[in-house]
């Protein structure tokens, strides 16, 4: 039979007491990395922009909302590479969740943090009692005598002697009451693409374009900051008429044509706030 001393037993039920907590309080895990999940394939040939080591944090107040806002990010040129959700006891991970997005070099992160009910419960501590040991002595005296052809014989003499018993340690289990709020976290982790151009654009119905009496062309939705088309100061609402006097038949001929001038300089024709004029643009290079 194993003997452990109390001492351990103490730190062994300290320690059950604590892992017993943080299975109510899930921060200890790192609730954003442990159900973070990867979205963003390499393979896909959707280039990312490379990470400026800043992080913007937007709240949303529903799920509804936090995806309008995904949606709205998709469209002004970011990549979801990843989303974390889960339920837990009401607490602040805003650290945990910084620590994730600068660990997936995320450009954005769109979040909440709601309600979702109150836990009860009892959570054991286990304790342990050690045994109670006691010493006793015990005291006493002898004497013998011996007869025999030779005469007789007579001895005299006094004993001692101790024992130590000790008693078997005993386990006790306290329930210990509790009652926790539980809330909803989800987070959405996004990234700029690499633009080429960084004007994310729509193309004209019929009518719009008879009332600008062009052609074709293409209506600004978006200007993504930091690329060519910000540089040149191009805003969102801006009509794209041509790049080197071309511009494609389809939205994907459009697309092809972009790709087309990466790394070059490329004369592009607009309508800026209602005037024609032609500017020169260096396009980006795509990655290798």
């Amino acid at each position: 039979m194993t003997i452990v001393n109390s001492k351990i037993l103490k730190q062994l039920s300290f320690a059950f007491s604590v892992l017993i907590i943080c299975q109510f309080l899930v921060s200890c895990a790192g609730p954003f990395g442990q159900f973070y999940t990867k979205l963003y394939d390499p393979a896909s040939g959707i280039p990312l922009a490379p990470h400026t080591g800043d992080t913007q944090f937007y709240g949303a107040s529903s799920n509804e909302e936090l995806e309008q806002e995904v949606q709205k990010a998709i469209q002004n040129g970011y990549v979801v590479i990843g989303r974390a959700a889960f339920e837990a006891t009401s607490n602040d991970y805003s650290r945990n969740l910084r620590a994730k997005a600068s660990e997936v070099d995320a450009d954005m992160v769109i979040g909440y943090q709601l309600y979702a009910g109150t836990q009860s419960g009892v959570a054991p501590i286990v304790n342990y009692q050690a045994g109670q040991s006691s010493t006793t002595t015990t005291y006493g005296q002898s004497t013998a005598s011996a007869y025999g052809s030779g005469g007789s014989a007579y001895a005299y003499g006094s004993y001692s002697g101790t024992s130590t018993t000790t008693s078997p340690g005993t386990w006790n289990v306290n329930y210990i009451p509790y009652t926790v709020q539980r809330d909803k976290f989800a987070a959405v982790f996004l990234t700029q693409k690499f633009s080429i151009f960084g004007a994310t654009v729509v193309y004209l119905n019929y009518e719009q374009m008879h009332q600008l009496n062009i052609r074709t062309g293409y209506y600004v939705n978006s200007v993504i900051e930091g690329t060519p088309a910000s540089k040149a100061h191009i805003l969102p609402g801006d009509i794209i008429l041509s790049l080197d006097s071309d511009i494609g038949e389809t939205y994907d001929e459009y697309l092809a044509l972009v790709r087309s001038k990466a790394g070059k300089l490329v004369k592009v024709s607009i309508i800026h706030r209602g005037e024609k004029i032609v500017i020169y643009v260096p396009f980006n290079t795509l990655p290798k």
